[in-house]
C-alpha cells in the first residue's frame, strides 16, 4: 500500500485556510497471496480532499471536501462523497461540530458493497471534542 499526503495553511482575505488532501492505493493481491489492505481481485484506490476555512477566525470553520475511490472487491466499483462542515469553537480546546456527507458511485446504490442493507446515502454527524 502507498499513500501520499499533502497539506498546506495559510490566509485568504484575512481568514485561515487550510487545505488537505490525500491519495493512496494498495494492488489485489496475487493467486495465493494476501494483502491486507486489499482483499479484492481490483486495485484499490482513494483521493480525498478538504479546505477549511476559518469564516470568524478562532471561532467559525466552514469546511468542503470530497474524496473518489475504487473499492478494488468488484471491477470498476467507485465509492464518492462529498462533504458540508461547521466546527465552532466552544472554548479553548473545545469544540462542537456538524458534518453532512453524501455518498455517491456503484458501492453506495441499494445492493452495493457498502450499502447492502439499503442504509441510505448519506450521513449527518455531531462532533463534539475537548483536548487539554
Amino acid at each position: 500500500m502507498t499513500v501520499i499526503d499533502f497539506q498546506g495553511q495559510g490566509e485568504v482575505a484575512a481568514m485561515p485556510v487550510g487545505i488537505y488532501g490525500s491519495y493512496g492505493w494498495a494492488s489485489a493481491p496475487g493467486v495465493g497471496q494476501t494483502n491486507s489492505y486489499n482483499a479484492g481481485v481490483e486495485r484499490r484506490s482513494y483521493f480525498g480532499l478538504l479546505g477549511d476555512l476559518g469564516v470568524i477566525p478562532n471561532t467559525l470553520n466552514v469546511q468542503f471536501g470530497f474524496a473518489r475511490a475504487k473499492t478494488g472487491v468488484v471491477v470498476g466499483e467507485s465509492d464518492n462523497s462529498y462533504t458540508l462542515g461547521l466546527r465552532y469553537k466552544l472554548a479553548q480546546n473545545v469544540k462542537a461540530g456538524l458534518a453532512y456527507t453524501k455518498f455517491s458511485g456503484a458501492a453506495s446504490n441499494v445492493g452495493g458493497t457498502r450499502n447492502t442493507a439499503n442504509a441510505g446515502d448519506s450521513t449527518l454527524n455531531l462532533i463534539f471534542s475537548v483536548g487539554y
